[in-house]
């Protein structure tokens, strides 16, 4: 419901939206200055209900993460839970199929990289 009232110009929703991809903006670089430099080539992946579903929240993110030249943001196309049963089978040396592999959104082929994973407020909780 709030979504639906921010694109339709409600001024408090919008401002909740705004705030809410402000704090996972900072979530983001806090991570991204962790990993260092080569993380600026590696992309943010959004993962959780709300970012996944919420393309007006999709797009405050992006919007305040540009300046810091982070602009390649996919939303997940998996339950977080096959990355962490991809890398546990890799972990144990497991053979893991291409169909196990974490894969961004709209990737016509099954990819591997290592994601800089941003959660919603709501799975934060």
């Amino acid at each position: 419901m709030l979504a639906v009232a921010a694109t339709f110009g409600e001024t408090v929703a919008r401002r909740i939206v705004n705030e809410a991809a402000a704090d996972l903006a900072v979530l983001v670089r806090t991570v991204n200055s962790a990993l260092g430099q080569s993380a600026r080539d590696l992309p943010v992946m959004l993962g959780g209900g709300v970012l996944v579903h919420e393309p007006l929240l999709q797009d405050a993110v992006r919007q305040a993460l540009v300046a810091d030249g982070l602009t390649d943001l996919r939303p997940l196309d998996r339950d977080p839970a096959h990355g962490a049963l991809f890398l546990a089978k890799r972990l144990t040396a497991a053979s893991v199929s291409e169909t196990d592999r974490p894969r961004p959104a709209h990737s016509s082929e099954p990819r591997i990289f290592n994601p800089v994973l941003v959660m919603s407020h709501q799975q934060r909780q």
